[in-house]
């Protein structure tokens, strides 16, 4: 209360009415009751008014002041039918058909249980009801888990496709730059091999013209000689002849 916390005050209430069980005061009961209601018609919290109104009908029940309980009862149905809440509808119900039995008012009693039955009922289709959506809500909960595997299973696909396209585009590169160095390193030793080749030729070449020079020198020379020794003869015999002479 002195924190004015509305879920705190209808915990601490609820735990008082459980507390009321066990409690043989019945003034100190009846004074926790009215206490309860006044704190729950101040805050706006229903849900605990009508509790505490059953709780206090009860009580007046069992003390057999059948007005007084039958009147808490009714206004705990009443504030449990504006808020819906089936538990505590079905719980008054079934209070007004004892108290109204105890009063002999079979005609009321009747017709709050033919309202029980309703609310019976219509408590059960709203289980049914719930049911039904749970179950539907746990399918389309194993469908949308289903649909995330799987699509985490074509994430994983395609990343492993996306790997392995990447993995062959790289070994794809990776090849055509040996074979482009190969290609290069084969080009270079042809042209390599085309100017020994040339080379070769060359010197071949130069060793022929060297052969050439040096025999046609050769020639030369015996010629040289050869017209040396045949002058030098000429003149020794013709010197001879006029010596003979």
């Amino acid at each position: 209360l002195q924190l004015s916390n509305p879920q705190g005050i209808e915990s601490a209430n609820f735990g008082l009415l459980m507390l009321l069980e066990k409690e043989r005061d019945r003034n100190k009961m009846y004074r926790l009751l009215d206490r309860s209601i006044q704190e729950s018609r101040a805050h706006s919290m229903p849900r605990l008014e009508s509790a505490s109104q059953l709780k206090l009908g009860r009580m007046y029940l069992d003390d057999q002041l059948f007005e007084k309980a039958n009147a808490c009862i009714h206004r705990s149905f009443s504030i449990a039918d504006s808020i819906n809440n089936h538990h505590l509808v079905i719980s008054s119900l079934e209070e007004l058909v004892r108290v109204n039995t105890l009063r002999e008012k079979y005609l009321e009693a009747m017709r709050y249980e033919s309202l029980l039955d309703s609310s019976l009922q219509a408590h059960h289709d709203a289980i049914q009801r719930t049911l039904v959506l749970e179950i539907e809500l746990e399918k389309e909960s194993a469908r949308k888990i289903k649909l995330r595997k799987e699509n985490e299973i074509l994430s994983e696909r395609e990343a492993k496709n996306s790997i392995i396209k990447w993995s062959l585009i790289i070994l794809t590169i990776f090849l055509i730059s040996i074979l482009l160095v190969l290609f290069k390193m084969f080009q270079q030793a042809r042209r390599k091999n085309r100017l020994s080749q040339k080379h070769q030729r060359l010197l071949a070449d130069l060793e022929l013209m060297l052969s050439t020079a040096i025999v046609e020198g050769r020639m030369e020379e015996r010629k040289r000689i050869g017209q040396d020794l045949h002058d030098q003869i000429a003149g020794n015999i013709a010197a001879l002849v006029l010596m003979m002479k």
